[in-house]
C-alpha cells in the first residue's frame, strides 16, 4: 500500500481525514485544506466530492467573489460550490462583490441608541443633581453667615452685660454714698439746730 503524501505540505497523510480534489485528484490534509476535524466530519459525502483544492480555485477564472483565494482562509463551505452560477456580466466586468463586514454580535448588542424618554431621564437626573449640589452650597454659605452673625451678636450681648453688670454696680455704690451722705446731713442739721437754740 502506498503511502499517500498532502500536496499542500509534502508531509505523509497519516489519518482517514483528508480531502481529494477532483479536477488535479491531489490530496490534502485538513490543515492545508483550511478545515477543522470538526468541520470535515460535518460534511457531507456530496460536499467532499465537489471539494476544489486551493490550486484549482486559484487557477478558475477572477470572477465574482474572490474571499476563496489561497492566501487566506476562507469560509470553508464556499469551496464545495462550483464558480461557474456566477452572472455573465458579473464575469464580464470582473468586478468583485464584498458584503458589509458584520458586527461581531457583542460589539452589536453594546451599541444602543438613546431614546427621547431615557434622554428626559438623563437631563432630569443632571439637573436634580445639580439643583441639590447648588442648594447644599447656597444653604451651607448661608448657615456660615448665620453662624458668624450668631457669633458677633454674641460677643456684643456679653459687651452689654458686662457694662450692664458695671453701671449696676456704680449705681449702687452711689446710692449707698448718697443715703450716707443724706445721714451726715441729717446729724448736721440737727447739731446745728440744737447749737441754735443755746
Amino acid at each position: 500500500m502506498s503511502s499517500k503524501n498532502c500536496s499542500g505540505c509534502h508531509g505523509a497523510i497519516k489519518s482517514r481525514e483528508y480531502l481529494q480534489c477532483p479536477q488535479c485528484e491531489q490530496l490534502y490534509d485538513l490543515e492545508c485544506a483550511n478545515i477543522s476535524s470538526r468541520e470535515f466530519k460535518s460534511l457531507t459525502s456530496e460536499h467532499r466530492r465537489i471539494w476544489k483544492c486551493p490550486d484549482c480555485l486559484s487557477k478558475q477564472r477572477k470572477c465574482g467573489d474572490n474571499t476563496n483565494t489561497p492566501i487566506r482562509r476562507a469560509n470553508n463551505t464556499q469551496n464545495f460550490t462550483s464558480t461557474s452560477n456566477v452572472a455573465p456580466d458579473e464575469c464580464a466586468n470582473n468586478v468583485t462583490l464584498r458584503t458589509k463586514a458584520q458586527l461581531h454580535p457583542t460589539i452589536a448588542a453594546t451599541q444602543s441608541y438613546v431614546t427621547e424618554e431615557r434622554l428626559r431621564d438623563i437631563l432630569r437626573q443632571e439637573i436634580t443633581d445639580m439643583l441639590k449640589a447648588t442648594i447644599k452650597e447656597l444653604v451651607t454659605k448661608d448657615l456660615t453667615n448665620i453662624n458668624n452673625q450668631i457669633s458677633t451678636f454674641h460677643e456684643s450681648l456679653n459687651f452689654f452685660n458686662d457694662c450692664f453688670e458695671s453701671l449696676k454696680k456704680d449705681i449702687e455704690e452711689k446710692t449707698a454714698t448718697i443715703k450716707t451722705l443724706q445721714t451726715d446731713n441729717a446729724n448736721l442739721q440737727a447739731t446745728v439746730s440744737d447749737l441754735s437754740e443755746r
